[in-house]
């Protein structure tokens, strides 16, 4: 059963959304109590999670990888509001939310099984174009707000200059195809809502996951078939230089599910599926290509649950949550103590995990 659980605009950023793709539900998790809040019923094998907050609009969009829909989650009452058939995809799991500079949100929603993206329109839930990718897209994230620029201290001037100029035009939306060891990149025209190209950017064996630091002007991709994370340059993106985009970190550890940058502590954390445990690696700086090869990166790690799946960072930038698929729990982590501070109970199979920004 469903609790009705009420939040007003203020109340509603310090909660957690897991989906669980084998009990087809959502676990809505406040975050200052640590309880489940609510138990949202969705479409069915619910994967992918993203939220959208547009002044005082609040959205949950779930990806049904079974019943092949979009389900929209109305966070103020945890009610669904609207679902959203996928018609030119099959098996739909990751799924993102890029803001235009209209105001408006676009959905993307990678559809694993018929290696393609649809794009989809907020305002009117309109499925508007189909753009074929590589084989198997699992995982898929879009270019943060353009005031993450703002906080971009490990990018010059130049740089910063170069970005906001291109995303006065664009938006890149970057989707990993875990059975063509590829990310394609597709450059969205804002003003139209149309890919006016896909580059395709060769990474390690089996990459499953993804996550896009703005602030210094890379995306990271693990590989989970190689001890090495993959680095996209999003600067060599924007230039059409695809040979130059990508480099690797090596030795972070094989079986990686999962990444997320911080940084504050100028960290990067890595989810490891055997044995369960958070990976901590420190970036190296530009220019330090020698030491990637010959030094460890690997500067601690964090006992977890069983098969970890997803993680993700609060907005205040305090504790990390990690989604543990086999043993249905969420294990939150402390990042300055370096430990697991609690342990959720979530429904079964829980895999995707999402949070409303600032």
């Amino acid at each position: 059963t469903t609790e009705i659980y009420t939040l007003s605009l203020p109340d509603a950023l310090p909660i957690v959304y897991v989906t669980n793709e084998g009990s087809n539900n959502v676990s809505v998790i406040n975050r200052q109590s640590g309880e489940i809040a609510a138990t949202v019923m969705v479409g069915e094998k619910p994967r992918g999670i993203a939220t959208s907050k547009k002044g005082d609009r609040l959205k949950v969009y779930v990806a049904n990888s079974g019943s092949n829909s979009i389900s929209v989650i109305d966070p103020t009452t945890n009610k669904i509001e609207n679902d959203v058939p996928i018609r030119f995809g099959r098996g739909p799991g990751g799924i993102a939310v890029a803001g235009l500079p209209s105001g408006e949100d676009l959905l993307f929603v990678a559809n694993y099984g018929s290696n393609s993206v649809s794009v989809v329109d907020t305002t009117t839930y309109q499925e508007l174009e189909k753009i074929d990718v590589g084989r198997g897209p699992i995982a898929i994230a879009v270019d943060p707000p353009i005031d993450d620029l703002l906080t971009a201290r490990f990018l010059s001037f130049e740089d910063i200059n170069v970005l906001r100029s291109y995303r006065e035009r664009f938006l890149n939306v970057y989707v990993v195809n875990q059975d063509s060891n590829d990310i394609s990149v597709l450059r969205i025209d804002t003003a139209t809502k149309k890919s006016i190209e896909v580059l395709t950017l060769g990474v390690e064996w089996r990459p499953v996951a993804i996550y896009v630091d703005y602030r210094r002007g890379k995306v990271y991709v693990a590989n989970y078939d190689s001890d090495k994370l993959s680095v996209i340059d999003i600067l060599q993106t924007v230039k059409g230089n695809t040979a130059g985009a990508v480099s690797a970190i090596n030795n972070v550890g094989f079986s990686i599910t999962g990444v997320v940058a911080d940084p504050a502590f100028d960290r990067i954390y890595l989810l490891k599926e055997s044995p369960g445990e958070l990976i901590i690696i420190k970036p190296f700086s530009e220019g330090f290509d020698s030491l990637k090869t010959v030094m460890p990166p690997v500067i601690g790690t964090i006992p977890v649950g069983e098969s970890p799946r997803y993680l993700v960072m609060d907005p205040e930038g305090r504790k990390l949550y990690v989604v543990n698929r086999d043993s249905n729990n969420i294990s939150v982590i402390d990042k300055t103590a370096k430990r697991e501070e609690q342990v959720i109970s979530v429904g079964r199979r829980p895999y995707g995990i999402a949070v409303f920004p600032k």
